[in-house]
């Protein structure tokens, strides 16, 4: 009975972690690029404005707030966000989103806002070779009235880029360069969202995955030792 208690508990571990991944929400992001400000910027990075860019926005829609105020809802490191250009691609793990609705209630009359922050940013391709430091990837969509955007403070499964009539873009922060004491700021400007099939799933905690095949492990160790155990007295 316990042995199969045992295993009936790491075969649900195993479908929960399976599910975390599954219930991921994958936007791809698309728009034109543009600065913010440029002060210091080289000329390569210069080169950037006006072209195309793509952005992968992954988290998991069905996580718990990690603190809940009037009208927010803020849900710690969940996801990813890739910044993607013709002069490299910079991706972060996301410290914080957060979802906002005017008056805490969805309707015709009251903004909304979803947005997202991270300070741990790695980038690869050619601009990683330029003498600039990345700071943050950060990113917002925003409604303003008449148009309704989020519906609820829960992390929304998908968005529809005609519901969000305020300033929506991804940003990439660099350090001051060239003398400046003003961040470079290089900022996407979103044009069209789409929901596509997760390409790097939300990851459930590796000792939840574990814990699954440990637990079997264990039920596998007690077989042996009970066998042991009755070859030894006989």
């Amino acid at each position: 009975m316990k042995k199969r208690l045992v295993v009936a508990i790491a075969g649900c571990l195993l479908l929960f972690g399976v599910a975390q991944v599954v219930n991921a929400t994958d936007l791809l992001l698309t728009g034109t690029l543009t600065f913010q400000s440029s002060y210091g910027a080289p000329q390569q990075l210069l080169n950037l404005q006006g072209t195309p860019f793509t952005s992968e926005l992954t988290y998991g829609a069905t996580a718990s707030p990690s603190s809940v105020w009037p009208g927010f809802a803020n849900y710690s490191n969940n996801g990813t966000i890739s910044f993607n250009t013709n002069l490299g691609s910079a991706i972060a793990t996301t410290d914080n989103l957060q979802t906002f609705i005017l008056g805490g209630l969805p309707g015709p009359g009251n903004a909304s806002n979803f947005n997202g922050f991270s300070n741990q940013v790695t980038w690869f391709g050619v601009w990683s070779s330029l003498a600039l430091t990345p700071v943050s990837i950060d990113f917002q969509f925003q409604s303003e009235p008449p148009i309704t955007g989020l519906t609820s403070l829960s992390l929304p499964t998908e968005l529809n880029i005609g519901d969000f009539n305020g300033f929506n873009f991804v940003r990439l922060t660099f350090a001051p360069a060239g003398g400046s004491n003003i961040p470079i700021s290089l900022e996407g400007i979103i044009s069209n969202v789409s929901t596509v099939q997760p390409s790097n799933p939300v990851p459930v905690p590796a000792s939840l995955l574990l814990l699954g095949p440990g637990l079997m492990g264990l039920a596998a160790v007690r077989r042996r030792f009970k066998k042991y155990i009755l070859v030894s007295h006989r």
